[in-house]
């Protein structure tokens, strides 16, 4: 049986480094902002959170699922991984360059 892999190990093994990188950070943010709605967010809800263009998140979504393959939306990744992360400690390391995406422990998604 495989060890467990971390979200980010799991997209980068799916995905490569820098669209890896980029799937977990569309599921990240995707979390955060369905928290903040009270629902699922959709794509141009994401896209208004981020500050991205439409044509941007909708690439994003593309990348997440390339890198996620089976899944739609991050639901399953964040019920999994967000209650493990602390957006104001995550921006706050990420300035210092010393961000951890994902969740410490191993999250296995299905």
């Amino acid at each position: 049986m495989a060890e467990p892999r971390s979200v980010l190990e799991q997209a980068i093994m799916s995905a490569g480094v820098l669209d890896g990188a980029r799937a977990v950070t569309y599921a990240l943010l995707w979390g955060w902002c369905s928290d903040k709605l009270g629902h699922p967010a959709g794509v141009e809800e994401l896209a208004e959170y981020a500050l991205w263009s439409r044509a941007k998140a909708y690439k994003e979504q593309v990348r997440f699922r390339a890198a996620f393959p089976g899944h739609e939306t991050p639901e399953a990744i964040w019920a999994a991984a967000g209650p493990n992360v602390d957006l104001r400690r995550t921006l706050r390391n990420a300035g210092r360059g010393t961000a951890q995406l994902g969740a410490a422990a191993p999250v296995v998604v299905t």
